[in-house]
């Protein structure tokens, strides 16, 4: 199996794979190829392609479309752009909703079609002290992600 991740994130993407080699899993079942849109035009086009699952945008999902219907013993599969609402509604524990809340949003820098896109809470106090907790807590986040990203060697 190929993983192209989008050039945006492509560390996260570094880490994902270092995870499922720390796990064990064997040489070669997955490889990571880097790149921009011309290395993921490549890799769609290749002859000896099985099959392609894209999350993405909607454009490239519609060039990905025209360009695979005229193969049809290849497997395409599409998410493009979810737009996911995360509701907070009378939350009675603060910390868990937080929490839920940036394993959505953030897990996988965003790269899931299934990650929360908006944050829909109530107006007044309760959606008042749910923000700020989010807001206090995202910068801890960040925070630690920093000091990670200092600490370690990409280069290897």
């Amino acid at each position: 199996m190929i993983f192209k991740p989008s050039e945006l994130t492509p560390l996260v993407a570094q880490v994902t794979i270092e995870c499922w080699q720390a796990a064990g899993l064997p040489d070669g079942v997955i490889n990571l190829v880097q790149g921009g849109a011309s290395t993921g035009a490549a890799l769609a086009a290749h002859p000896n392609l099985d099959g392609l699952f894209f999350t993405g945008s909607a454009s490239v999902g519609i060039r990905l479309s025209t360009q695979f219907a005229s193969h049809p013993e290849k497997i395409l599969a599409l998410e493009m752009g979810g737009n996911n609402p995360l509701i907070v509604h009378e939350a009675s524990n603060i910390d868990a909703a937080v929490y839920m809340t940036i394993q959505s949003a953030f897990i996988t820098a965003g790269q899931r079609c299934t990650c929360a896109r908006r944050l829909i809470v109530p107006k007044g106090t309760p959606g008042d002290r749910f923000l700020e907790a989010l807001v206090e807590r995202t910068r801890l986040c960040a925070s630690a992600r920093t000091s990670i990203h200092r600490s370690r060697s990409w280069g290897r």
